[in-house]
């Protein structure tokens, strides 16, 4: 836990931790955080209309969730690493997948605040508008502490400067970032 909040408010202290470990437990850390993730979207996508379906359809969807939060996850470590590599990056793949995990530690906070702030939304504890605007500043806040995570991570792990790491993580932030304003506007 302490961890969680160094990486998200003295990232650098949090990747000298991140980096102390050994290769074994960010691998099965990273395992965890991807499926805890995916479990979390599962959970905040989850809707009074899937619940007419039986319970091991629902965990059917759960369990397949995970697999795929698994799977794009170390597909895009692997990117990420094979960029870094391009760019003369030192990093390993395992440093560059745990690192991908726990940039997501701060979406799957932002998302369980979410999840509270339907609940409260759903009870009439909170207006359309302040659920809109609390939703809205949510992604974004604990979105760009995510991008903080990623892009000091790739620094400090490839040992290149700010810009490579810039470009190492827009690889990816860019088409994230395409769908997300996608679905914001449409």
């Amino acid at each position: 836990m302490r961890m969680i909040f160094y990486l998200m408010f003295k990232t650098s202290k949090g990747l000298d931790i991140l980096d102390d470990k050994y290769e074994d437990d960010l691998y099965r850390e990273t395992l965890t955080i991807f499926s805890f993730f995916s479990i979390v979207r599962f959970l905040l996508n989850f809707h009074e209309e899937n619940a007419k379906y039986s319970f091991f359809y629902n965990l059917y969807l759960l369990v397949l969730a995970i697999l795929i939060s698994v799977f794009f996850g170390i597909i895009f470590s692997l990117i990420t690493h094979k960029v870094g590599k391009l760019l003369k990056g030192k990093a390993s793949y395992i440093e560059i997948c745990s690192l991908y995990a726990y940039a997501l530690i701060p979406i799957i906070i932002g998302d369980s605040f979410k999840f509270v702030l339907r609940g409260m939304h759903t009870s009439q504890m909170v207006d359309f508008d302040s659920f809109r605007l609390l939703s809205f500043w949510n992604a974004i806040v604990f979105s760009l502490l995510s991008l903080k995570i990623l892009v000091l991570g790739l620094k400090k792990f490839n040992q290149y400067s700010y810009l490579k790491s810039a470009i190492n993580s827009a690889i990816l932030v860019l088409p994230v970032l395409g769908f997300w304003l996608y679905f914001v506007f449409n």
